[in-house]
């Protein structure tokens, strides 16, 4: 469960009993925290210096780190993050880089089927799962939240905008 910029805590799935936080350096908070598709390992970020922290789920190590990741999201094989200035794909197996796409969308990151979606400053695109930027569209403002349901795309803005797409086109308001 993440903690805003405190520590995660984990519980018990099947009795909500509290396991305890994870505070492996003092400087192991976040506004998220994820649990891998085989729940061996989980990520917490952003923490200091803006890093995603990687730990195994059962001992709490520390495992891995990943400097200026704005979000992350994890499927089976792969964890996807965006930075300041690149969206990056990863493998499990051997921790490389898969690709690396140098554009700058930092602020909203969410996957639907074989697509990624990225938020960043008065646009946000999708990426196809090679790494190429398949399309773009402007919204008024910086894309700070991400949906996709029943077909579309929806973006909300920090200037209170709510933007709906269809098939890469905008949906009239």
């Amino acid at each position: 469960m993440r903690g805003g910029k405190g520590y995660p805590v984990a519980y018990d799935r099947n009795t909500g009993e509290a396991l305890g936080d994870i505070n492996a350096s003092g400087r192991d908070g976040g506004t998220w925290a994820l649990l891998s598709p085989d729940e061996k390992r989980f990520w917490s970020g952003p923490a200091e210096k803006n890093a995603a922290y990687q730990f195994d789920a059962q001992s709490r190590d520390h495992l891995a780190s990943v400097a200026n990741a704005n979000y992350l999201i994890l499927d089976a094989a792969h964890a996807y993050y965006v930075t300041d200035r690149r969206v990056v794909k990863t493998d499990f197996a051997d921790q490389s880089v898969v690709w690396a796409s140098p554009h700058a969308y930092p602020c909203a990151l969410i996957k639907a089927g074989d697509t990624l979606f990225v938020g960043g400053d008065s646009e946000i695109a999708a990426f196809d799962d090679q790494g190429k930027r398949i399309w773009t569209a402007p919204v008024d403002g910086r894309a700070y939240g991400l949906a996709a349901a029943n077909g579309h795309l929806f973006a909300s803005t920090d200037r209170g905008r709510i933007h709906c797409f269809g098939n890469g086109k905008p949906i009239s308001p």
